[in-house]
């Protein structure tokens, strides 16, 4: 039989001593994820930022990696559609202009 310290629960993660996991992932060991579907890049792809954060809080505990590249994806997306905006208020006018 295997001693278990305080600090430590008998399936080998991390507690605060007083039985509470501190590992951060709500007590699943990195084992315990499951590979979500591809179709949750749609919903940053279709609403940017917004869709890239929803998809890494409904994510971020069953395919942490998903959720990551989801809200990358988002925010990347956001960057390039805002540049965009910018680019087409400056020299769209620019273009009206010379009409």
């Amino acid at each position: 039989m295997r001693h278990v310290s305080s600090g430590e629960r008998d399936d080998g993660r991390r507690d605060g001593g007083d039985g509470v996991d501190m590992s951060g992932n709500g007590g699943r060991s990195p084992s315990d994820h499951t590979i979500r579907s591809r179709w949750w890049y749609l919903l940053p792809i279709f609403l940017d930022i917004v869709g890239g954060v929803i998809a890494y809080f409904v994510l971020r505990c069953d395919d942490p990696q998903k959720a990551r590249n989801c809200l990358l994806l988002g925010a990347v997306l956001f960057i390039i559609h805002a540049a965009l905006f910018a680019a087409s208020l400056v020299f769209g006018f620019a273009i009206l202009d010379e009409w």
